[in-house]
This record gives structure tokens, C-alpha cells and sequence, in this order.
């Protein structure tokens, strides 16, 4: 038959170059195997693993909101410890530590987690200007609280609460007076030491 002819012309030339053909059959399987591996590892790689990304601006201090988060896909190359989709629910009310541009994936150091509020907590809020209280103060800082009175007997007294003040909320600076609404965290049993005083400043605790 042809067909037996066609065989033996491929057969005889590798047994006369004492080539065993299972041995051939195994090498080949072997290649082959490897070319595939090599297709399937590298679309996982082009597939890569989605993380949490920023879809706009937000600056230090900001909380984050669903609205806010997106995805990005990265490959497995990447090696920075970034959060993935699956703690999503766990980012959403946290607040930016850093200013953040949008598109950026998220790492556990951009963010800042919030103890809530409790029945031991009360927010003050004070009007102050940029004399009385750094310009750069976002939600989330510490701040050291500062009266300063005025009394014809004493002069100048300067007084202070005991303990640091978490800075709740800043809102964004009157236009004409240059004045900001800052609410502040303290303890309860410290909100009635702020009334009274002539000038309340805020020193931000840094470290």
C-alpha cells in the first residue's frame, strides 16, 4: 500500500540514525506541553487582576463614597501591595490621607480608617481665620485647642484643653472674611470649654 510505503520512508532514515521513534513521539509531546503551558500563563498575565482605582480628584481629608471608587486591571507583574475589588465595602467612608488624583490605584496608605462617633464624642464647631489656625487643616488631623482672653486685671491669658481635638469636617473659606467653619471631636465632658473665650486658635499636632 502507499500508505505503508510513505511510513517506512520516514521510519527506516531514523532507525538507520539510531533514533528511537517513541523516545522522538515523547521529546515532541514534551515541546509541545511546554508551548502550551507557556500560551496559558501568558493570558492570565494579559488578563490581569482588577484593583480599586480613584474615578475622580479628591484631596486629603476627603471621605470616600461609592460614586468615587472605580477599577483598573493590572498585570501579575505589578508587585505593590494594592487593594483589590473584593474590599470595596471596607474603603467606602474611609477618608483620603493624601490628595489623590483620579485613575490612581488604591493602597492601604492612602487611606485613613474613621473610629465613629460615640456617646462619649461631641463635634464643636468655631469659626476661625488663617491667623488662628493652619491653612493646610483637612478632616482628620489633630489639632491642640488654644483660648486666648483678654482682662483688664490679668492682661493676656492663655489657656488650653487637656487633650488633642480630631478635626470632623473644614468647610471651604468665605470668600470676603476668609474665614473657615471647622467641627472639631473632643470629649463630651470638654465641649462647655469653649465658650467664653475671646479667641479660640488651633495648633495642628504634627507626628
Amino acid at each position: 500500500m502507499k500508505f505503508a510505503g510513505v511510513r517506512r520512508s520516514v521510519v527506516e532514515p531514523l532507525r538507520r540514525r539510531r533514533i528511537r521513534v517513541p523516545e522522538l513521539a515523547i521529546g515532541i509531546f514534551v515541546i509541545a506541553a511546554a508551548i502550551v503551558v507557556s500560551i496559558v500563563l501568558n493570558s492570565d498575565d494579559d488578563k490581569g487582576t482588577g484593583v480599586l482605582a480613584l474615578g475622580r480628584d479628591l484631596t486629603r481629608g476627603e471621605l470616600i463614597e461609592e460614586s468615587d471608587l472605580s477599577v483598573v486591571t493590572l498585570t501579575a507583574d505589578s508587585d505593590v501591595a494594592l487593594l483589590s475589588t473584593d474590599l470595596s465595602a471596607q474603603v467606602i467612608g474611609m477618608r483620603a490621607a493624601v490628595d489623590i488624583d483620579a485613575g490612581t490605584p488604591l493602597s492601604s496608605s492612602h487611606l485613613i480608617d474613621i473610629e465613629p462617633l460615640s456617646s462619649r464624642d461631641a463635634v464643636i464647631g468655631v469659626v476661625v481665620d488663617d491667623s488662628k489656625a493652619p491653612v493646610d487643616l483637612a478632616p482628620g488631623d489633630l489639632v491642640r485647642i488654644v483660648f486666648l482672653d483678654t482682662s483688664l486685671e490679668s492682661g493676656d491669658v492663655v489657656s488650653s484643653l487637656p487633650n488633642v481635638a480630631e478635626v470632623w469636617s473644614v468647610s471651604a473659606p468665605d470668600e470676603v472674611m476668609s474665614e473657615r467653619s471647622i467641627s472639631l471631636r473632643v470629649a463630651r465632658e470638654l465641649s462647655e470649654a469653649f465658650v467664653g473665650h475671646d479667641e479660640i486658635h488651633l495648633v495642628k499636632v504634627v507626628g
